[in-house]
């Protein structure tokens, strides 16, 4: 890995080549944009079933364009789809739709069970208000998750057949998640437990009624799953219900509330059956490398979880291991190509688990086989497969494309052709900006790649403005998906590249799903070789004849905000930025953000990297050069954990004091908008701020 001492001199002169300030005049305050409700419900139709989707080629665009432009209200259109659960026999899927509420202003859920085999949209049972499905024991049992009148979160058993709805959990906890035992006969649930720093406590109730039991967890428990033999659970825990999931541990509870801890280390020394007290447990668990998504297999003598080797980082390095309950031995299996995978479960054969990765910007299902064989893919290429779930070799996930808004699918693994059997999204005819994987070489000769969207209409001879779309984390990418929708973004990518943009988005140094190295390559970094990355991508716009050098904007959220914010302090190339929950003064943040250890992690404690944090904060470089030439909207939420909104506060401040052009918007919600409202609101502040400034 280069010296910490050589990326600084490199990062200096990237400012000393870049930097040059400027001062511009203050203009009025953009007026708040008024919500249009019924604009938006106008606008929702249904979709005509179509013919299964053909995994094996290429979505196309219609043979001739509608001339109706993507608006950010239709955006607000598209549902969102989560959850898939196939049932026992694998005739149902059962799936979560959520749409936005603006009457109520809320995101309104509702459960769909939709026949496999039957026609598309053909629903069995619509439970308005439900999510997170799970079944029981059999195709008429169904389990949802439903929010009561006290704000808190209940199960429900619904009999398919009979139409009848029992409450199966108790009306003062509030649920989180929660699991049916496979025989049927058991619930385990999460519930919150606001006392010191705040706990999850682990439950076990009979779904009949009578005995319950909650576990005594030295720790905050989180994610979990049955024996097949329904008679115990394993689960990961952490010392308290915090964000920081460095620490996690794995024990096993029995129906009786007996807890045993897991060695998940090879060289961990533990007895089968051997209970720790809660301060050595805490011990052990400190010093223990971390380990979640724990899944029991078929017999239940195996356990399979995923590890950081070494000590967990928010660079976010696993490996898959499998412990033999039995002689209590670990395998460690060999590494996935991007060391960064979610496990999923045990494959129908056993031989091999399941998980998802990032394969550049496309999420792919890997099988990694337990006899020492390289993990494979599963699945064509450039498919993102989101949220599966699978019983035998039959599997459910949720599909999407850039063009193609997301839809519940069911296909046979390994080869995952199959069709569409949900049918839950408004018709919208309005042309969306084609989409594409670009690569370019960066400042030190690595290839980089991104999405890069056409504007509507776009033509060869022309030149656009070009607005640079950075993603969050640092380690994860600007993943592929559907432009249309709004799920995780703040930014209408759809309505923008009807309006005239080109929109870059760039995998940076430091993002997932190309591999250890390249998301090491950040670690002492922030604010250097990503930029320099981001930098290159521009560049190799402009030079193939897509973007105007001289209408170039910039837009990020969270970590994007900030590397948003340093690239609006150390270079003169943009003419208009939106910096979202950006991260502005490193110093003030390590001791402000919910995030703990994530900035020691990649940048050093900051006692002993105090001048690290300096030189890397835009705060710091914008008071040094007294202002930045480009006029910026601002977004934080006020009640936002992560990134305090202190941090926007003092940017502001700071960029007032310089007679710099800002427009400062918080909002009420946390690290992102909570309501449809606030979203729309969001959408269209980016969308008109740019329109302004650089009339595309």
């Amino acid at each position: 890995m280069e010296p910490v001492a050589s990326r600084d001199a490199d990062h200096r002169r990237l400012v000393a080549g870049l930097v040059a300030p400027g001062r511009l005049s203050w203009r009025p305050a953009l007026a708040r944009l008024a919500m249009v409700a019924t604009l938006l419900f106008a606008l929702v139709g249904c979709v005509p079933p179509p013919k299964p989707l053909d995994l094996a080629q290429p979505p196309t665009a219609p043979a001739t364009a509608p001339t109706t432009p993507w608006t950010a209200a239709m955006q607000m259109t598209v549902r969102r789809v989560v959850g898939p659960r196939l049932s026992p026999s694998g005739r149902y899927v059962a799936f979560t739709v959520t749409e936005a509420d603006f009457g109520d202003n809320r995101w309104l859920p509702r459960v769909d069970v939709a026949a496999v085999d039957g026609e598309r949209g053909n629903v069995r049972l619509s439970c308005v208000g439900c999510r997170d499905a799970r079944w029981g024991a059999d195709d008429s049992r169904l389990f949802v998750q439903v929010s009561t009148d006290a704000n808190r979160s209940q199960v429900l058993a619904i009999d398919i057949d009979r139409g009848t709805r029992d409450t199966v959990t108790p009306a003062e906890l509030s649920v989180g998640w929660y699991e049916p035992s496979p025989d049927g006969r058991w619930l385990a649930y999460t519930s919150f437990a606001a006392t010191g720093e705040g706990s999850w406590q682990l439950h076990i109730a009979s779904i009949t009624g009578g005995s319950s039991v909650t576990i005594d967890s030295t720790a905050s428990v989180g994610e979990f799953a049955w024996a097949p033999t329904s008679d115990r659970i394993v689960f990961a825990q952490q010392p308290a219900a915090s964000l920081d999931w460095r620490r996690k541990s794995l024990a096993v509870a029995s129906l009786a509330g007996d807890v045993t801890p897991l060695p998940t280390g090879p060289g961990e020394k533990r007895g089968a059956g051997e209970e720790l007290g809660a301060a050595e447990a805490a011990e052990a668990a400190e010093a223990a490398e971390a380990a979640w998504l724990p899944q029991f297999d078929a017999s239940g003598r195996r356990i399979a979880f995923v590890a950081s080797p070494g000590p967990a980082t928010w660079m976010r390095d696993a490996e898959l291991r499998v412990l033999a309950l039995e002689d209590m031995t670990i395998e460690v299996l060999p590494g996935t190509p991007d060391r960064n995978l979610q496990l999923l479960g045990w494959h129908p054969d056993g031989d091999a688990l399941l998980g998802l990765e990032y394969q550049g910007s496309t999420q792919r299902l890997i099988q990694a086989p337990l006899d020492g064989s390289p993990p494979g893919y599963l699945g064509p290429a450039g498919r993102s497969v989101r949220e599966p779930h699978w019983r035998g070799n039959r599997i459910a996930f949720v599909l999407e494309q850039w063009d193609t808004p997301p839809e519940v699918f069911v296909a046979e693994l390994p080869s995952l052709t199959g069709r569409v059997v949900s049918s839950i999204q408004p018709k919208l005819s309005a042309p969306l900006g084609r989409t594409q994987v670009v690569r370019w070489t960066s400042s030190d000769g690595v290839e980089v790649e991104g999405l890069l969207t056409y504007p509507v209409g776009y033509q060869a001879e022309q030149r656009y403005p070009l607005l640079v779309r950075l993603h969050g984390g640092p380690p994860f990418p600007a993943s592929d998906g559907f432009i249309g929708g709004t799920f995780m973004t703040a930014y209408p990518l759809a309505t923008l590249a009807s309006s005239g943009f080109a929109v870059l988005q760039p995998n940076f140094r430091g993002s997932t799903g190309y591999g250890r190295s390249f998301r090491h390559g950040l670690h002492g970094d922030w604010g250097g070789q990503d930029l320099r990355d981001v930098i290159a991508g521009v560049d190799a716009m402009i030079e193939r004849g897509i973007a105007d050098p001289d209408r170039l904007g910039i837009m990020g959220w969270s970590y994007g905000g900030y590397l948003a914010a340093v690239a609006i302090t150390h270079t003169e190339r943009f003419r208009a930025a939106s910096l979202g929950a950006a991260m502005t003064d490193l110093l003030t943040l390590a001791d402000s953000t919910s995030l703990r250890g994530m900035l020691a992690d990649w940048l050093g404690e900051r006692g002993e990297s105090a001048e690290l944090y300096r030189d890397r904060s835009p705060l710091v470089h914008l008071e040094e050069v007294e202002g930045v030439v480009c006029p910026v909207l601002i977004q934080h939420g006020e009640s936002d954990t992560r990134v305090p909104i202190e941090q926007a506060q003092r940017f502001v401040a700071a960029l007032r004091r310089a007679g710099g052009e800002v427009e400062f918007v918080p909002y009420a919600g946390g690290h992102g908008p909570r309501t449809p409202r606030e979203e729309l609101e969001v959408l269209e502040q980016n969308l008109q701020w740019f329109i302004r400034q650089l009339q595309p």
